[in-house]
């Protein structure tokens, strides 16, 4: 029947209809599956009898299968959920009311009765209302803190339930059905707001907020790819990035008394108790030193180590999983990439970390004109408190507001690309999440500065120079040189195919390298198809230049938003422009020299520490040769293959051996039918029956061992890729 992550408070009338639907379920098992038998004179009691006992049963019996079974949801393909099921009906028939014939009849009947149980409750309302007011849905994302704490099972019940409940309100919001199922449910949960028609979009940002902090990274993560899903649902998952729902105060104060030793009153000279904004892993508050300073403190949410930690272990399962069964998921890394989403998440907890990037950032944009990051105050920070210089400006996809303080677009989105380039391409540091929501334009002075510096990344000389190239080559619209570059900073993960790789490369990225006159390249939309041919020819970049590429994808989203289309303003335009004038500065400032010698250096220690003692050495030789002892070297290079095939041939030999012995001894004993008596018929008998038994499994083994032996080449690597 229906599912739910943790039973919430009793509600007569759910109750009530959901005795009503139970009795339903299991009238309709009675009267359609042959297998249920009702024993009772007074059948409409026993039944309504019985779907009290389920009810009872699913409150109780219920929650404990899913704690112990649910972890295996995916590895069953849903089984699990038909288990249960079944489990419950079979502890109902332990009745004398209900009779289930067999154990087919057992299943099917929980199939049916969770189709049908599922498909009644989403009808009749009996999953809570999706609404967008807070103050109707406050404390579910919070819940799942304490209930990671506690167990990692108790929190895949919850994303169990809250996905039911989600899922459940997306597939049943048909404009038939919507008006009967919106009064059931007002009568049903008496929600404190009115239930309104909820786009989907909407109602996917709701439950990112729900499911908690790392659910909300995700979507924002989704949300400043731009253009990587429909704009409308872009514009919806882009409050993610400013518009979470925030934490208590009282919460704040603990964080930071615990973490700088006092309260926020001793240690500012005046703290707003309001936040000024909240994301998904941290708020941030407004304050002023006593030297009379506006500060940004940034405080992380409370326990919020404990939950991610345990969404990231149950995401990365469910990334194994589909790796095993999607080759796309395998192709892609899938493991990989969740396990690096979750370090990086963890990272961007220690703002320790985060403070010495944003001090390292500064260094770097320093040399760009226009371009910022918030200074830190040490004295005032620590892992779980980051305190800041405040930045008072808008969001860099702003531009109304920056449109009425005056500031020219195109020099806003000029800076930006220089400092983009400066980061990924010369001095090889860079902000790895310049989503709008983490760029800000002062308006009194036109400004770029970068926020949150949590996640960044780094890329060597050889790297930063071939990202450099990919832009040129993006600017001079040469597809071949594009698609050379991306594959020399790539690394098989399987045998790749060159061919395939140059032949979809220029049909799937030509188009968009260069499209029709009056229509910009769209650097992100040709980075997410070439990431793709990479996959499906056997490429993969690693993390950093995965990071690397996104990152400026991200940084041509915002400039696109910035200048007019009319323009027709070309972010490789900008970005080939940059180059040339950051270079030759870079160059002239020994940077280029100091990367060399520094590379020169860290190669030399490495070689020295892999060479060996020269008289150690030969003294060893010596030795050895005293002793008539020269080491020979045998490079067994392709025998792996031909060791896999063989490798099964000695046990199907072996078993061979086995039963020829009993068919040799089979027939022997066949004759003892000769004598007199019945046990020496009855042995017969046996021995016969062993005999044919025998002959049928060793022909079948030397079929296998033959077709092993002449089995094509081809069909044996197939199915070891499959």
């Amino acid at each position: 029947m229906r599912v739910s992550g943790f039973p919430r408070r009793l509600n007569w009338r759910v109750t009530l209809v959901q005795f009503l639907a139970n009795a339903v379920v299991i009238g309709v098992l009675i009267l359609v599956l042959p297998g249920f038998v009702l024993h009772a004179k007074h059948q409409v009691l026993a039944v309504l009898w019985l779907a009290a006992v389920f009810g009872i049963l699913t409150a109780l019996v219920r929650p404990a299968l899913e704690f112990l079974f649910l972890p295996y949801v995916l590895q069953s393909l849903g089984l699990v959920v038909i288990l249960i099921d079944a489990v419950l009906l079979a502890l109902l028939a332990l009745s004398r009311t209900l009779e289930i014939r067999g154990f087919g009849a057992l299943v099917l009947g929980a199939v049916v009765a969770g189709v049908l149980g599922f498909v009644l409750d989403s009808v009749l309302g009996l999953t809570p209302p999706v609404v967008e007011d807070r103050s109707a849905r406050t404390g579910r994302g919070e819940a799942s803190v304490p209930i990671a704490q506690v167990s990692e099972r108790l929190r895949l019940m919850q994303l169990y339930g809250l996905l039911s409940q989600y899922v459940v309100d997306i597939a049943f919001d048909w404009a038939l059905l919507r008006p009967f199922r919106r009064r059931m449910q007002e009568w049903l949960w008496r929600p404190s707001v009115p239930i309104v028609p909820l786009p989907p979009q909407v109602k996917v940002r709701l439950l990112l907020e729900d499911l908690g902090p790392t659910y909300v990274k995700l979507g924002q993560i989704v949300s400043s790819q731009g253009r990587a899903v429909p704009r409308q649902w872009e514009e919806e998952l882009e409050k993610l990035q400013s518009d979470v729902r925030p934490f208590a105060y009282d919460d704040v104060r603990a964080i930071v008394t615990r973490s700088l030793g006092a309260p926020p009153e001793t240690l500012y000279e005046s703290f707003n108790p309001a936040p000024l904004a909240a994301a998904s892993l941290a708020q941030v508050h407004e304050a002023t030193t006593h030297d009379g300073r506006r500060v940004a403190v940034k405080i992380q949410r409370p326990n919020i180590h404990e939950q991610l930690r345990s969404d990231i272990r149950i995401l990365t399962r469910g990334a194994t999983l589909l790796e095993r069964r999607i080759q796309w998921a395998e192709d892609a890394d899938l493991t990989g990439v969740v396990r690096e989403f979750g370090s990086t998440l963890l990272r961007e907890l220690d703002y320790t970390i985060e403070a010495y990037n944003a001090r390292r950032l500064d260094r770097v944009l320093s040399k760009v004109d226009d371009v910022h990051v918030p200074a830190v105050e040490p004295e005032l920070s620590s892992g779980h408190v980051l305190t800041l210089e405040f930045i008072d400006g808008v969001k860099a996809t702003d531009t109304d507001d920056i449109d009425a303080a005056g500031l020219d677009r195109r020099e806003l989105a000029r800076n930006l690309v220089r400092g983009a380039v400066q980061m990924v391409m010369i001095d090889g540091f860079f902000h790895a999440d310049p989503h709008p929501g983490n760029v800000v334009v002062e308006l009194d002075t036109g400004r770029l500065t970068f926020l949150d510096t949590g996640m960044v990344g780094e890329l060597d000389m050889r790297k930063r120079i071939s990202l450099a190239r990919f832009l040129i080559a993006f600017r001079d619209r040469d597809a071949a040189a594009v698609g050379a570059t991306l594959r020399s900073l790539s690394l098989p993960f399987r045998q790749p195919d060159v061919a395939a790789f140059q032949r979809q490369f220029e049909q799937r990225i030509g188009p968009l390298i260069d499209p029709p006159p009056g229509h910009p390249p769209d650097l992100q939309k040709l980075v997410s198809e070439a990431l793709d041919v990479l996959r499906d020819t056997g490429y993969r970049l690693d993390s950093q230049l995965t990071l690397a590429v996104k990152a400026v994808a991200q940084a041509e989203a915002i400039t696109s938003a910035l200048t007019p289309e009319a323009e027709a303003s070309d972010f490789a335009e900008l970005g080939g422009a940059a180059l040339e004038e950051l270079v030759p500065k870079a160059l002239n400032a020994g940077l280029g020299v100091t990367a060399a010698r520094r590379h020169a250096i860290s190669t030399a220690v490495e070689v020295a520490q892999h060479l060996p003692s020269v008289p150690e050495a030969a003294s060893a030789w010596l030795g050895r040769l005293e002793k008539g002892e020269i080491p020979v070297s045998v490079r067994l290079a392709g025998l792996d293959e031909h060791m896999r095939r063989l490798e099964p041939i000695p046990r199907l030999i072996a078993v061979a051996i086995v039963l020829m012995g009993i068919v040799i001894g089979s027939a022997v004993a066949a004759t003892i039918g000769a004598g007199s008596g019945d046990f020496h018929t009855t042995v017969s008998d046996i021995a016969l029956v062993v005999y044919l038994v025998a002959t049928a499994i060793a022909a079948v083994l030397v079929a296998a061992l033959l077709w092993r032996l002449v089995r094509p080449e081809g069909r044996r690597r197939r199915r070891r890729v499959a």
